[in-house]
């Protein structure tokens, strides 16, 4: 009975041993000083967020517009006014989708004026 007691408490010495020293010492490494927050890049990531939205709701507009003119176009019949105005919807559609599709050269230009990477 004395030996099994000896022998555990043996394991138990060697089992601690082992676990400190083979352990990662994570608690003892010295905390590693926090970067203070980059505004300029909160900044860009706003701008481009809000440029996505806003590319992706003038497409949206676009498209809508587009569709429109189809619609009047297939009504119009032979009617000249009719064609003049599904014209005119088609001709502000592709304008906005125009916009749309420089809307990020024009960002990255006013971002490059102001200094903002």
């Amino acid at each position: 009975m004395r030996y099994t007691v000896g022998l555990a408490r043996a394991a138990v010495v060697v089992g601690a041993a082992a676990v400190l020293l083979l352990a990662p010492q994570v608690g003892w490494a010295a905390p590693s000083p926090t970067p203070a927050p980059d505004p300029t890049g909160e900044l860009v990531g706003v701008i481009e967020r809000a440029r996505n939205w806003l590319v992706g709701i003038a497409f949206t507009i676009a498209a809508f517009f587009a569709t429109w003119g189809a619609m009047r176009r297939m009504a119009a019949g032979d009617d000249p006014g009719e064609i003049e105005k599904s014209k005119a919807a088609f001709r502000n559609a592709f304008l906005g989708a125009g916009l749309a599709v420089l809307a990020p050269v024009l960002v990255a230009i006013v971002m490059g004026i102001l200094g903002v990477e």
